[in-house]
């Protein structure tokens, strides 16, 4: 017996008080299902506000309950059905006219206008049977409310309050994501807002705001609407995980199956558009939808939760978002297929989660946004300390290219004044020659001159003069190889060739070449009876001796004696050459054998300063070296020492 409407009653949920019988043939009427009365069931639940769900089913449902007042209880009462997704929905009062309405139906069948389906009752003191029959293309849940009048328009009023709070919620997400995508040009805030934006149409549709408000005159479109805008929005949502997810570590054969999922909600997509023309097949459809939700849910939550252990940076939010979608798609198929009971939770859990998951979305997006401005600020400092560095290379390359090309100017500059010297230098030299060669010259000129008027005369002097023509050649030959020997030696391209020699016997085979060039002066040899050995390179050192003896020679005056001496110190021979020309001051003894080197009162003398640095060049090959003992007014007496051999031994 059910239980009796009293004057305090406001609100009464009929579920648990529901019998029911199923008409798969559909062609059941009142009086037919009335006469098989006994074949009712009574519907049993869980709990008792467990609404009588039967699944996805294509039979028609009757549904019968019971209802009565009290005499002080108002006989006036409303019946809501709070599902907007019953095809047909037949209403046979007791005591009325049938009301046939529904979601396939016109809109002013509906006899309260409402989202759902309200219907009045007239309820009297002794017990009314209502009865309902009912189809749908969706799971055939059937909710059953009855309501005090007042009680039901102050609910309807809070209920949708609250519903249209979440649709602005939606739509300012929507529009959230959408400046951020235009501002960003980042296809997850595209992905972001369309999926929010199809989500809340599809939620708007299914919760029967969309016949009501915005396609009332298309009960079609009605039908399929819901599925369809559900599965936009599972399709922009996995886009949007896969985006979020694609990550170096990512297992790939994961986002190969959610990516396997997106193009089955593309095919079941297709499927539900050509509910248009087909008109059939649409339960199937929808039960296909709610399976590869509840797959795509766990494969994306089983991903974030790999990235969420990872610590992948700005995953949280993303994550327990998914999380939160799974659990409520779960519920949300569990009780379709019947493993869960119907109820205001269960009925609504897809609704209740994306109030949580697309706001976790939007922050998984603006944490992720403000990594992305971190990375970039990082990127930035890194660019500019590069650039930084870049620019102290720069001016550290600038300030060596400055030093560089300051120390090439030095080095241009000095090979200038030398490059000037030299051809200042060659410039006397080519002088000197000219001056040095005049006397050999004139010497062979004058006597074959003479030689010619000797012949003329028949005078026979030719041995005589072939004599002193000889001995100018000579001299000129001697002159000649020493300049070029000079040149060699100043090059340092020279390299000796020595060999043991009795030092006193080699002068004296060097004595003939050395008389040409003391042709104006006293020459004095002094060898002591020497028998001291040495290691020496004729060539050069014959070069060393007549350099010594042509200065000698030049810097001192005609008539003058020039002393050729062999002396000895401890491990030492030597060889001296002393004349009595002007000296050479103290101060000047250490520049006199720098090369170009010139005393400042002999410049009217032919020469370019090259001997002296020569000797001390091949004096130092040899192992030796030289020695100048001199003071002004007393003469030069310069000496070259080789190691003796009878102390170093043979080399």
């Amino acid at each position: 017996m059910a239980k009796p409407l009293t004057a305090q009653t406001q609100q009464l949920d009929q579920s648990a008080k529901v019998e029911f019988l199923e008409d798969p043939s559909l062609t059941l009427n009142l009086q037919d299902v009335q006469a098989m009365s006994d074949r009712f069931q009574t519907w049993t639940s869980v709990d008792a506000t467990s609404a009588p769900s039967f699944g996805f089913t294509p039979s028609a449902y009757w549904l019968r309950f019971t209802l009565q007042r009290e005499p002080d209880a108002p006989a006036h009462w409303l019946l809501e059905i709070p599902y907007a997704k019953l095809d047909q929905l037949d209403f046979y009062p007791s005591n009325g006219q049938a009301v046939l309405t529904g979601a396939g139906r016109d809109l002013a069948t509906r006899p309260v206008f409402s989202r759902f389906f309200v219907f009045p009752l007239q309820v009297g003191e002794e017990p009314t049977q209502v009865y309902l029959r009912v189809t749908s293309r969706y799971a055939l849940t059937v909710p059953l409310t009855v309501w005090a009048p007042d009680a039901f328009k102050r609910d309807e009023l809070l209920t949708e309050l609250s519903q249209f709070m979440y649709f602005g919620g939606l739509a300012i997400l929507t529009l959230y994501g959408s400046i951020l995508f235009i501002a960003l040009r980042d296809s997850r805030f595209l992905f972001f807002g369309l999926y929010t934006l199809v989500l809340g149409l599809g939620i708007f549709a299914g919760n029967g705001f969309g016949r009501l408000v915005l396609w009332p005159s298309s009960p079609a479109f009605d039908d399929v609407s819901q599925s369809a805008f559900l599965c936009l929005a599972a399709i922009f949502s996995t886009k949007f995980a896969r985006k979020f997810l694609a990550v170096p570590g990512m297992t790939p054969w994961i986002l190969t199956f959610i990516r396997g999922c997106e193009w089955l909600f593309g095919i079941i997509f297709v499927l539900i558009v050509l509910q248009f023309v087909m008109q059939h097949g649409l339960p199937n459809v929808n039960q296909l939808l709610f399976i590869n939700s509840f797959v795509m849910a766990c494969l994306v939550s089983w991903a974030s939760l790999r990235a969420y252990r990872r610590q992948q940076p700005g995953i949280r939010f993303f994550f327990w978002s998914w999380a939160i979608l799974w659990f409520g798609v779960m519920i949300a198929a569990l009780r379709v297929f019947g493993v869960l009971p119907s109820n205001v939770l269960t009925m609504y859990s897809v609704q209740i989660a994306t109030t949580f998951e697309t706001v976790l979305l939007a922050m998984a997006l603006a944490d992720q946004l403000r990594l992305d401005v971190l990375a970039r600020r990082e990127a930035q400092q890194e660019v500019l300390a590069t650039k930084q560095q870049v620019l102290e290379m720069t001016l550290d390359s600038e300030a060596r290219l400055k030093q560089a090309v300051a120390n090439r100017t030095q080095e241009l500059e000095a090979s200038l004044a030398t490059e000037t010297l030299l051809r200042e230098q060659y410039v006397r030299f080519g002088a000197m020659v000219a001056h040095e060669f005049r006397t050999p010259l004139g010497i062979i000129q004058t006597q074959m001159s003479v030689m010619r008027k000797e012949l003329e005369r028949g005078i026979d002097q030719m041995a005589q003069r072939m004599q002193a023509i000889q001995s100018a050649t000579e001299r000129l030959s001697v002159m000649f190889n020493r300049w070029l020997d000079n040149s060699a030696m100043i090059n340092a391209s020279f390299t000796l060739s020595k060999k043991p020699q009795m030092l006193e016997t080699w002068l004296q085979a060097q004595l003939p070449q050395l008389r040409h060039l003391t042709v104006n002066h006293r020459l004095d040899v002094r060898l002591n009876g020497s028998k001291a050995n040495a290691m020496v390179d004729d060539d050069h050192l014959g070069l060393v001796l007549s350099n010594l003896m042509d200065n000698a020679c030049k810097y001192s005056p005609a008539g003058t004696r020039v002393t050729l001496e062999v002396v000895h110190k401890p491990d030492f021979v030597g060889i001296s050459v002393k004349d009595e020309g002007r000296g050479i001051p103290e101060d000047a003894h250490a520049t006199v054998f720098a090369e170009f080197s010139r005393l400042p009162l002999v410049e009217q003398i032919p020469g370019v300063g090259l001997g002296l640095a020569m000797v001390q060049r091949i004096m130092l090959a040899h192992g030796g070296h030289v020695t100048l003992d001199s003071k002004p007014g007393q003469g030069a007496t310069f000496c070259i020492w080789l190691q003796s051999l009878t102390v170093s031994g043979q080399e």
